[in-house]
Formats: C-alpha cells, sequence, structure tokens
C-alpha cells in the first residue's frame, strides 16, 4: 500500500514538471476592409476588427459601416372620390398618380461574429451581423395629375386650374425612425501577408428590415481586405509522463 501511494505521489509531481507537447502557433490579425454589393440598390460598406486564427479554425468580428441606396419605383393607379367644385357641382375627382419614385437612404452600424475554417490562403466564415440603423432618410416624388368626370355632361374634365384639375408634383422627405436590423452572412476570400479579397452574401431577417420584400433581402458584394497580424506559441502539458514511470519501476 506505501509502494502504491509513492508511485501516485510521484506521478503528479511528474505531471507538474513535465515535458511539454510541441509549441502550437495561434494567429492573431487587425483587418480592414471597404467593398460594395447590391441588392435592388447600391451598398457600400467599411469596417474595421480583429480576427484569430488557429490552425483550420478562424473567427472574425469588429465594426462595419454600411450605407445602401435604393431607388424603387411605385407602378402607376389612380383612385376616385365624390367632390363638390367651386360652383357647388358635383362630381366624380379622378386622381392618376405616375411616375411615384421612393429613394432610401440607409445608414447602419453593424457588428459581425464569423466563425469558420481556413486553409492556407483561403478561409470560409459563416454567422450573422447585428445592425443598427441610424438617420435614414426617405424621399418621395410623384405627380399627380385630376381631372373631373361630369355626370350631367357625360364628359372628362381636365386642366381647368379654376377648378383644381390640374397636374402637379409633389417632392417629400421624411425621416426613418432608428431601428435595428439582422442579417445572416456567409464569406469565403483569400489573403496574403498584407492585402486580400473577399465575396459575401447578407440575407436580412425579415422582421429586422425597413424594406423586407423578398428581392431586396439578399445583398451580395466583394471588398478588398487588409490584414496586420501577428503570431504567439501557446505550449500545453504533456499528459504522460515517461520519466516518472521509468523512475518507479528502477525504485
Amino acid at each position: 500500500m506505501i509502494r502504491l501511494l509513492h508511485i501516485v505521489l510521484i506521478g503528479c509531481v511528474a505531471l507538474l514538471t513535465s515535458v511539454t507537447l510541441p509549441a502550437q502557433t495561434v494567429t492573431h490579425y487587425l483587418t480592414a476592409e471597404a467593398g460594395i454589393g447590391y441588392s435592388s440598390g447600391f451598398l457600400g460598406e467599411a469596417g474595421v476588427g480583429y480576427a484569430f486564427a488557429d490552425r483550420m479554425f478562424m473567427m472574425r468580428t469588429g465594426l462595419e459601416v454600411a450605407y445602401t441606396f435604393r431607388q424603387l419605383a411605385a407602378p402607376d393607379h389612380t383612385e376616385q372620390q365624390s367632390e363638390i367644385d367651386s360652383e357647388g357641382v358635383p362630381y366624380t375627382a379622378v386622381y392618376d398618380y405616375t411616375r411615384q419614385t421612393d429613394r432610401l437612404h440607409l445608414p447602419e452600424l453593424r457588428i459581425p461574429l464569423l466563425v469558420g475554417v481556413q486553409w492556407q490562403n483561403w478561409y470560409l466564415l459563416a454567422g450573422a451581423k447585428a445592425g443598427l440603423l441610424v438617420g435614414g432618410k426617405q424621399k418621395s416624388e410623384m405627380d399627380i395629375t385630376k381631372s373631373g368626370d361630369y355626370a350631367m355632361f357625360n364628359d372628362m374634365f381636365v386642366d381647368m386650374p379654376n377648378h383644381g384639375l390640374t397636374t402637379e408634383h409633389q417632392f417629400s422627405t421624411s425621416s426613418l425612425p432608428a431601428g435595428v436590423t439582422a442579417y445572416a452572412t456567409l464569406e469565403t476570400g483569400m489573403h496574403w501577408q498584407y492585402l486580400g479579397w473577399a465575396v459575401f452574401a447578407d440575407y436580412r431577417i425579415p422582421g429586422y428590415s425597413v424594406d423586407a420584400r423578398p428581392i431586396d433581402q439578399l445583398t451580395i458584394g466583394a471588398k478588398l481586405t487588409f490584414w496586420l497580424g501577428w503570431q504567439k506559441r501557446r505550449t500545453l502539458p504533456c499528459m504522460c509522463t515517461p520519466q516518472a514511470a521509468y523512475y518507479s519501476r528502477r525504485r
């Protein structure tokens, strides 16, 4: 029994003073990037971040500033309602809305969290981005043509400014409230010592978007990247202790 306790004690001491495995190298990066994309409109983005690589594993996060410009054209449409003109004669007012265009200016702050694999200079990352829409604006313009359908005359009257039957061009600007956005994202690319490139796809999760039409939910783009890396070597304790075993047998 005493000999067994002696062997166990020697083993515990040997674990604390054992040889180590060969050192592993992990790499840390500071990154900067600038890119463009398209999703029924123009997207420009720039950002800084941090990446961590350990053998085939890679993780990246940071802060992105994205600006999206979208121009949406609404179909022409007509509305009618009963009115009375300036002379007290009832008629049906016909409103034709044409050339209606909405321009969206959407600046965002985004925080990505991506994980994936790397192989030599190539990498593939997937994850999510949480964003905050700040300072968004919507600019709208359209032509409104008003005409009058008089039943008593069985005729349509147009271009009568004294009765308000005319064409007007309307323009309006409104601020969009701040809101949270969320994306599922996929990115792949290559990087060398300092420079690299990547392509990405961002899918806006429904319910976290200013404009949630399906055609606008997917953004595809490309970017240039700058990588500033430094390596750090780490060692792990060896779980086997051949010196202790050899010493115990000799005792």
